[in-house]
């Protein structure tokens, strides 16, 4: 696995997902073995965006509860997992504050995404205002696919942090 560092210098054509991922979970590796599965079909590198450090820290520092999975952990797991790049977000209060859109043309900007994989629930953008019907809006007007895939369920209980 390649981490790399926002921005990019090149544009890599990819599969990918984004989100905090604060614990990587079976909710979660449900999804990032989904986006193997979906890169592969594709013949396409799989990409991990998420942010670091975590979102709530930078902002209710006080509030903050500690790490799930601190970054080398992620890293390992997304190793094992064999995910191919990793980018990370350095998480300040401006990309917080980012409306949905804004959020999205600076991703695409420096990666071709060809299709973003989410769960059913994702939302992102200043005060998670976008859903998955508007980011399948937006995917339409700036030329990558969405799928969306269902909560992971383990019994009756839904996996999730």
């Amino acid at each position: 696995m390649i981490t790399l560092r926002f921005p990019l210098l090149k544009r890599i054509e990819c599969v990918a997902t984004v989100g905090v991922f604060d614990g990587l979970h079976l909710g979660h590796l449900f999804l990032i073995r989904k986006l193997k599965k979906i890169a592969k079909r594709k013949k396409l590198p799989s990409l991990v965006v998420t942010f670091w450090p975590p979102p709530q820290r930078v902002l209710s520092s006080s509030s903050f509860l500690g790490f799930l999975t601190n970054l080398e952990e992620k890293k390992q797991i997304l190793a094992r997992e064999e995910i191919d790049y990793l980018l990370l977000f350095h998480t300040t209060p401006d990309l917080l504050h980012l409306r949905g859109e804004e959020f999205l043309e600076k991703l695409i900007s420096s990666i071709k995404v060809n299709t973003l994989v989410v769960g059913e629930d994702f939302r992102f953008g200043y005060r998670r205002e976008i859903g998955v019907k508007k980011l399948k809006k937006f995917s339409g007007e700036m030329g990558f696919d969405v799928i969306v895939l269902k909560k992971k369920k383990l019994g009756k209980r839904i996996n999730s942090s």
